[in-house]
């Protein structure tokens, strides 16, 4: 999914989920011409355009535990009907059979904590073909019979493995051609190479890799892999879940992750009860998309909500909010210097942000998302540019610089100059030291989103690679040296395990056509980042890098949304196997148990 997709996705469930749209069996339907934000809801929500060319989403909410929602879309009507009064394009009403047809209730088990890790990395090592592997544990509470099924299970697993993963095949590739034949997807190689279940702890362990082979596995999909996912759990539920009521006893922390070259997923959850608490970030890079919302020319993006309009029926009713909540705020922020055209009414702004409190939240949004208010953004994403002139007569001077991303020069003397940058940059600072003293010089850096054509992968002793830089200046024969400061997320280093110690700045030698290490040293840190140093002699292109701590660990892995969604879909198949199995008798698992030990 690109990005403009998925921002669109993002601000459409927010309108929803801030409204009150969702009446409970009995109540009379809201009416879509009127709407109000809960007041026991608290939610921060922040789209950051940078200048780098991508987009970031944060949103922090507290208030009622989504899971009731879910759990009463999950089990029907009975409990609950599920309307979108916000969109109002027709009334609309969303109901499920229970999650296990034949059941009263999704879990009958004595009380049990209840917690999980699971870890996916995906890779392409060829045009059509996708790796997948995936390790981690499961701790849920069984009943006993249950317990008893996943042991047989394991059992047959230890007993043949080969045959096991052959059967797991064989029962896999049929279904994935029926359901998902417009892909062309064939599993070539699909093997568990972990499987262990302690009963006592009811604890399973597992790994697994697959291959498959698409049509659809093109460019677009290698240019964002390696890919990681990871999630973990932990928490306890109720005796049984029956209803609504039930769930007050349900508490969960989860973590849910996932990275990539042109994106980044993380998601905090902890529920307790009725209540929620809830901390996400996305950010991905913006591309040009066929819808137009997003186009690029040169180096300047251009956002225009107000295509949007052409996808939306002529019919569409925009309800009126009727209701103030001051906990909900919604900020746009642009780099300096973006031009935003006709920003949805209601809104403050302080320098290049632009906030809605309370009920002007869901018309921002709604506004947004409609294209009613036809906002327009456009901003420079090239690199950042300074150019300094007359060196000589402005030794000992400071110059506020108030474009191109680039906050000020500061000229030390003829031949030191200090190029200083926008705290958003990748590169904070960069300390240029001239051999002989020249009148003008232009200096520029910025990040790239891929490897530049015609540079070599670093080579695989010198680490993960974080990201690579260009960096370039008018004046490369007159440089002795300089001095790069440039930062690190600390996302990326607990994501590959790397040692903080290791980070290195390599550069590109375009004459020798290799990488070379730079001297780098750790300078700072705060929340998010780590910062450091290194000396250059030249200017081209740059890459960060950092060794794992674990020898063992891939590459950085790095995910855009459909990948995202692809190992999501092949995980959904994975659960839905696994409840088949479960609800499998013992005596059939029995039977499959002594067929293999006749084979065997």
């Amino acid at each position: 999914m690109k990005g403009p997709i998925a921002l669109l996705m993002t601000l459409i469930l927010l309108a929803n989920f801030l409204a009150v749209g969702v009446p409970v069996a009995g109540q009379a339907e809201a009416d879509v011409s009127e709407i109000s934000v809960p007041e026991n809801v608290s939610l921060d929500l922040l789209l950051e355009f940078k200048s780098t060319g991508r987009l970031h989403i944060r949103i922090d909410y507290s208030g009622p535990n989504p899971l009731y929602s879910l759990y009463s879309y999950l089990t029907g009507p009975v409990l609950l009907e599920v309307s979108l009064p916000v969109l109002s394009l027709q009334e609309t009403s969303f109901a499920a059979s229970s999650v296990l047809p034949g059941s009263d209730s999704i879990l009958t088990a004595p009380a049990k904590s209840v917690g999980w890790e699971i870890n996916i990395e995906l890779t392409s090592p060829s045009e059509g073909t996708l790796t997948l592997a995936t390790n981690g544990w499961l701790a849920l509470p069984l009943t006993e019979e249950q317990k008893q099924t996943v042991s047989t299970v394991v059992a047959a697993y230890k007993l043949a493995p080969g045959m096991f993963n052959q059967l797991l095949l064989d029962k896999i590739q049929p279904l994935l051609t029926y359901e998902y034949a417009q892909y062309d997807l064939e599993i070539t190689d699909l093997s568990i190479t972990e499987l262990d279940w302690d009963g006592a702890a009811s604890k399973l362990t597992f790994g697994a890799t697959m291959t498959a082979e698409s049509s659809t596995f093109g460019a677009e999909l290698r240019r964002e892999l390696p890919m990681s996912i990871t999630t973990t759990g932990t928490g306890s539920i109720p005796t049984t879940i029956t209803s609504i009521e039930d769930l007050e006893g349900l508490t969960l922390d989860i973590l849910f992750r996932l990275v990539s070259t042109t994106a980044m997923l993380e998601l905090q959850m902890e529920s307790a009860g009725v209540t929620s608490t809830i901390g996400l970030d996305f950010e991905f890079e913006l591309r040009p998309d066929e819808m137009g919302v997003v186009t690029q020319t040169n180096n300047t993006i251009v956002v225009d909500f107000g295509v949007l309009q052409e996808y939306w029926p002529t019919s569409l009713e925009i309800p009126s909010v009727v209701a103030e909540n001051e906990d909900v705020t919604f900020a746009l922020r642009v780099p300096s210097g973006a031009e935003v055209e006709n920003p949805p009414s209601g809104h403050t702004q302080t320098d290049t942000t632009y906030t809605w409190t309370g009920s002007s939240v869901v018309n921002a949004l709604l506004a947004l998302v409609t294209g009613e208010a036809g906002t327009r953004i456009s901003y420079w994403v090239g690199p950042a540019t300074v150019a300094i002139e007359n060196i000589q007569n402005s030794v000992g001077q400071t110059i506020e610089v108030e474009n191109n991303y680039v906050e000020s020069v500061e000229i030390e003397s003829e031949r030191v100059i200090n190029v200083n940058f926008e705290k958003d940059q990748p590169v904070s600072k960069v300390r240029v030291t001239l051999a002989v003293a020249i009148e003008n010089i232009e200096v520029q850096a910025q990040r790239l989103s891929e490897r530049p054509a015609g540079v070599v992968v670093p080579p695989a002793e010198r680490g993960i690679v974080s990201h690579y830089l260009e960096m370039r200046t008018t004046a490369s024969e007159q440089v002795e040296s300089a001095t790069v400061e440039f930062r690190v997320s600390k996302l990326w280093i607990s994501m590959n395990d790397i040692d903080e110690d290791t980070v290195r700045l390599l550069r590109f030698g375009e004459g020798e056509g290799r990488w070379i290490e730079l001297l780098t040293n750790f300078t700072d840190e705060d929340n998010l980042y780590l910062y450091y140093s290194a000396t250059t002699t030249e200017f081209s292109y740059f890459t960060v890098v950092g060794q794992s701590v674990s020898p063992e660990r891939e590459a950085a892995f790095n995910v855009m949304l459909v990948v995202g969604i692809l190992a999501m879909v092949i995980g959904a198949f994975v659960l839905i196997f696994v409840v088949r199995s479960m609800r499998r008798s013992t005596e059939e698992i029995s039977k499959s148990l002594k067929r293999l030990k006749a084979k065997s």
